[in-house]
């Protein structure tokens, strides 16, 4: 395994713990990652991205000295990233604040191009931790008589690093926690028993005073969105170094403001959606559609890298693109594998669907392939309505193998294309894997899952976590609702009307749900399920329901597809015009 197939599997284990994704010390795994930013065509290449700008620890580690010099490549247009320019290039590095940065900075502000020196020198001067080495440098290059070393010097002089900040708050106001009674150490805020877990800080800071006084300071950001948490004790003293360090490092996880935008969560407690950007948007309430991420982990012997192999196809991006070519690539008479996930997963009969899809293709191009399909699942949505159809267009292609009859999936392997069950080994000359899935990883930041999903309140789809926040789709624990674009759609629409009666005192009106899926078998042979659904105080229940039938004349099943194409036209059309 890579060192990225690693981190991923680590970040799936963190989730389990409620942890954000490690910050990366590890200049040979940022380098793996580099390599993945720089191949356009990459499958983890947006991942790569975001762990390079936002998930990288600055200072002095070996991933910092990595990133600034990759940086600087930008800068210096060696390479060209087009999500990173080198204007943004300059600002991560004024982020990363000292150790490798620094020497980055002074290589441009000290070099021969002009532009990139006057540039490099700005963000230089808003810098204050320059090792002895770094300051030799300044005075040798100013001796010779380097203007931009001068001003640069100058600007140190003057404490420009300090008056130029942004000006503080005329008020800030606090609501206090009183850590204990009686007199107390730092201990209590950084337990020395706990000190194994102090280099990450995350992980430490769940050992802060206790589990209970945590909620109450959750609570009374919740409570208080317009003031700071201040802890406070009735008479303390100083624990040992350690204590009081990471102590107060605690204090900051729980009760901090984010000082650098480069990192990407919800911070619930003050209202904001820091973005990609770096820009932050305030909001009284909040509307999020997650989507899903996928569990790679979920399967034995599937990963990341394996994805490149048997493609899922199941998020946007070069995977469907990978999945066509191999379908319309796999050798004549040969045998394609597909594993659907284990519910719930998005879209329920999207995975039957795709196999019809491949099967119509198969019979225009390779009429003696064939399909298996190793079911984690003992039945599947529209599922006589499918095996109808693939008798009736595909006799003979698609074998369909239960949970129940193949025994599980022990392993796959993907140099050999093999599927190793209970049953007996399939060989794939192609295959595709759809592996388990949960919630987003904007919803896991934002503090809204529960596990794998998010909790909602049927009646408005509130987060159970935060009034304010509102979970649609894919993510959300809807109950008997599936996980559709109709779905997310009907429940956005009962958001939009709790959120307006909310803001302004309007009426709220009773809310109602619904959904259709319609699924494509053959040409002009569309199928479909749906239902309406209302609100229960502990779920979003269903209320009626249809679904196509089997033994549909052709005239019929022509009708149900003309009708998805009318479908889609309108959803989008509602969405976008």
């Amino acid at each position: 395994m890579s060192l990225y197939t690693n981190y991923i599997s680590e970040i799936e284990n963190r989730k389990k713990e409620g942890l954000k994704p490690k910050p990366i010390e590890d200049g040979t795994l940022l380098k793996e990652i580099i390599l993945q930013i720089k191949d356009e065509n990459n499958t983890y290449r947006t991942d790569s991205l975001n762990f390079l700008i936002y998930n990288t620890i600055p200072g002095t580690t070996t991933a910092a000295v990595v990133k600034s010099k990759f940086l600087k490549e930008i800068i210096t247009k060696k390479i060209v990233v087009k999500e990173i320019e080198p204007k943004f290039a300059y600002e991560l590095l004024s982020h990363m604040k000292g150790g490798p940065s620094i020497e980055v900075l002074l290589d441009l502000a000290l070099g021969e191009n002009k532009s990139i020196a006057l540039e490099a020198a700005e963000v230089l001067k808003t810098q204050v931790f320059l090792y002895e080495i770094d300051i030799s440098r300044l005075e040798k290059a100013y001796s010779k008589g380097n203007k931009i070393a001068e001003d640069i010097i100058k600007s140190y002089s003057e404490a420009e690093f300090f008056t130029k900040l942004p000006e503080i708050e005329e008020e800030i106001k606090v609501v206090t926690y009183v850590a204990a009674e009686g007199d107390i150490s730092t201990d209590l805020l950084s337990p020395g028993n706990q000190a194994h877990s102090r280099s990450d800080r995350e992980l430490h800071g769940k050992c802060m005073i206790s589990e209970e006084a945590q909620l109450e300071i959750r609570k009374l950001q919740k409570e208080n969105p317009d003031k700071r948490v201040m802890i406070v004790s009735e008479k303390g003293t100083m624990g040992v170094g350690s204590s009081r360090m990471s102590g107060v490092n605690n204090v900051a996880l729980w009760t901090g403001v984010q000082a650098s935008p480069y990192v990407p969560f919800v911070n619930s407690a003050e209202k904001k959606v820091y973005l990609g950007s770096g820009a932050t948007v305030s909001y009284d309430k909040l509307v999020i559609s997650p989507g899903i991420d996928l569990k790679f982990n979920s399967v034995n012997g599937y990963s990341p890298e394996a994805q490149s192999i048997m493609p899922h196809a199941w998020k946007s991006g070069t995977q469907v693109q990978l999945l066509k070519n191999q379908v319309k690539g796999m050798k004549k008479g040969g045998t394609f594998v597909m594993v659907p996930p284990p519910n719930p997963y998005r879209c329920p009969p999207g995975p039957y669907e795709r196999i019809s899809m491949i099967a119509h293709q198969f019979k225009k191009t390779n009429p003696t392939a064939k399909i298996v399909v190793l079911d984690p699942k003992n039945k599947f949505s529209k599922q006589g309505l499918f095996m109808e159809g693939w008798q009736k267009h595909y006799p003979g292609m698609i074998e369909w193998i239960s949970a129940d009859t193949h025994g599980g999936i022990k392993k796959i392997n993907t140099s050999t294309m093999e599927f190793e069950t209970d049953l007996d080994t399939f060989k794939a000359d192609a295959a595709s894997v759809i592996p388990a899935q949960q919630a987003g990883r904007i919803a896991m930041n934002a503090g809204v899952n529960k596990g794998d999903w998010c909790p909602i309140v049927p009646a408005s789809m509130q987060s159970q976590a935060d009034e304010n926040i509102y979970v649609l789709g894919d993510a959300s624990i809807a109950k008997s609702m599936p996980k559709s674009g109709f779905s997310a759609n009907s429940q956005a629409k009962v958001a939009a009307n709790h959120i307006r009666g909310s803001l302004t005192g309007s009426k709220v009106f009773t809310p109602r749900f619904a959904n259709t899926c319609w699924s494509l078998v053959a040409t002009n042979d569309g199928i479909k399920v749906g239902a309406n659904y209302d609100a229960k105080p502990d779920k979003i229940n269903k209320t009626s329901g249809f679904i196509s039938k089997t033994g549909e004349d052709s005239n019929l099943r022509k009708a149900t597809y003309e009708e998805s194409i009318g479908w889609y036209s309108g959803i989008t059309s509602d969405m976008f015009s």
